[in-house]
């Protein structure tokens, strides 16, 4: 079984819009019932359950109902943080199996394809974890204070890490359970899998598969419609 978990619990406000970035609407349909819609579509995946930031619990399920989201197995209230909010949605995964596969994926992130969900799954579940990546095409260059950099970071062999994420069940709920999460200070689940000794497994991905974080990429997704 697959289960997949939608953080939708942030309050975006790198996007400077008066409701949280999930719920904006783009050709009258909430982002957040973009990303429903292709997990709906994906014969990966069994269940969903969303993480929703406080107070907007019944506008998910109105969001399902209205596109027809037969999936949606549960929504629960997020946390303080990206990982604690992960975690409730572990919680909620109570009916799991420790090998059941539990994909994990942004609600900001709707331009997801079938072929990257297919392709996460089936790493993951040959490997145990899988995380969606995509070629880095520039070269990079590192700095202390945004400045000043003496330091280059060749591209060969850089990928950039997307979602969605999968992991075992077992494996992402005792990643969780062994951290203090009140004091983790990594900023996603592989991060953090990775400062704990984990070897990370890449899945192919594509560049468009974006997180809508600025007021611009809002934007663009809207001239998408236009």
């Amino acid at each position: 079984m697959v289960v997949a978990i939608v953080l939708a619990g942030g309050n975006g406000s790198r996007v400077q819009a008066e409701i949280p970035k999930q719920f904006i609407e783009v050709n009258k349909k909430p982002i957040l019932g973009y990303t429903l819609e292709i997990l709906e579509q994906s014969d990966e995946i069994d269940s969903i359950i969303v993480v929703s930031i406080d107070g907007w619990e019944d506008h998910v399920k109105e969001i399902a109902k209205q596109y027809s989201i037969t999936k949606l197995k549960k929504v629960c209230v997020g946390s303080t943080t990206g990982l604690k909010s992960l975690y409730e949605g572990i919680k909620a995964c109570n009916f799991c199996n420790e090998k059941d596969l539990i994909l994990i994926h942004d609600a900001v992130r709707p331009f997801v394809d079938l072929e990257t969900i297919h392709d996460n799954v089936q790493v993951a579940a040959k490997n145990g974890m899988a995380v969606a990546c995509v070629d880095c095409h520039e070269d990079l260059v590192f700095t202390n204070d945004g400045v000043f950099s003496n330091k280059l970071v060749h591209r060969n062999g850089l990928k950039r890490v997307l979602t969605p994420q999968t992991y075992q069940y077992s494996i992402i709920k005792n990643l969780l359970e062994s951290t203090n999460l009140d004091e983790a200070t990594a900023p996603s689940s592989f991060a953090l899998y990775m400062e704990k000794g984990g070897e990370v497994f890449c899945s192919k991905s594509n560049s468009r598969n974006i997180k809508l974080t600025y007021p611009s990429d809002i934007d663009y997704f809207r001239q998408l419609f236009t």
